[in-house]
């Protein structure tokens, strides 16, 4: 009987983090898309009310303080990441090992 209190849990506890985005990525910070794929198919998604952006250089909550900031390539990373990767006029994305202009850096608004 403690199997099934068990298995009840483990799925609240998917449910939780489970969106609607999640698909199976080895490479992705998501515990739902990197090792609980598997386990979460066929369970509801999270009804999340409030969002919260994740830089996904540093760590950091993007928000006011720490806006976010998109590359020509369409990687969203916080302000504070963005002046860590830039060197002169230009700034590296880790994420595809590319070099953009800094000027083509542009500011992302969310409402």
């Amino acid at each position: 009987m403690p199997i099934i209190g068990l298995g009840a849990c483990l799925q609240l506890g998917i449910c939780a983090h489970k969106t609607p985005y999640c698909t199976e990525n080895e490479n992705s910070r998501c515990i739902v898309c990197k090792e609980l794929f598997d386990f979460s198919l066929g369970l509801p998604y999270a009804h999340i009310n409030v969002s919260r952006l994740i830089c996904p250089y540093n760590g950091e909550l993007i928000d006011e303080s720490n806006v976010p900031m998109m590359l020509p390539n369409g990687q969203v990373y916080g302000e504070n990441s963005i002046h860590e990767l830039t060197r002169g006029d230009e700034i590296y994305d880790p994420h595809s090992d590319q070099h953009f202009a800094l000027r083509d850096v542009k500011r992302v608004y969310i409402l």
